[in-house]
């Protein structure tokens, strides 16, 4: 396991465990470790309140770098080049990832996201990791005219299967039975430099 000292809390260390890039799909995750990890991003007593309304934790918690959207992208974009060309490319942005720190911290910022297309609840920890930044150009850089959308990095750290009778009710600062359907309102402009 490789950890990192983050800037905000430098008494803190955010384990990175590992970074997946799976070339068929163009994904990639970096591994930030198990459910223990929760407990030290939202407080013990709403974690336990989260649980009695029905959420489960997640057993293996990541940081979604380039999801579905993002892999389709790199996918498409690497189709034209020759078979040699295209696993040598993908093969150079797995080994970019795996060179890189993934230095990441949490913001304090937590949610809870309604999936439509799957139903049910998923609470998430909203993160901050420059080297996805770095990353995302290099992908750019290296695949002229491809474009990847920067999606709010953030790590789920808890689920709930749908319920066709939810009631709403809030746990700490959250609402649990909001029906929020995407992350579109915490998107940011990309920074520059």
């Amino acid at each position: 396991m490789t950890s990192v000292e983050v800037g905000r809390n430098s008494e803190s260390i955010w384990p990175v465990q590992g970074v997946d890039f799976f070339e068929e799909r163009g994904a990639l995750l970096v591994n930030v470790g198990g459910h223990e990890l929760i407990d030290s991003l939202i407080e013990k007593p709403e974690v336990e309140e989260l649980l009695a309304h029905g959420f489960n934790r997640k057993e293996e918690l990541h940081i979604t770098v380039l999801g579905y959207e993002n892999g389709k992208r790199i996918i498409d974009a690497t189709k034209h080049y020759p078979d040699s060309e295209r696993q040598a490319l993908l093969y150079q942005f797995g080994s970019m990832a795996n060179s890189l720190r993934w230095s990441w911290q949490p913001t304090g910022e937590i949610h809870v996201l309604h999936r439509r297309e799957r139903g049910g609840l998923k609470v998430f920890s909203m993160v901050e990791c420059s080297d996805a930044e770095f990353f995302y150009q290099y992908v750019e850089i290296t695949l002229p005219g491809t474009y990847l959308r920067r999606q709010p990095l953030h790590v789920t750290l808890l689920k709930k299967a749908f319920e066709k009778n939810r009631t709403n009710a809030r746990v700490g600062g959250l609402a649990i039975g909001r029906p929020l359907i995407s992350l579109s309102h915490l998107l940011h402009a990309p920074t520059e430099g």
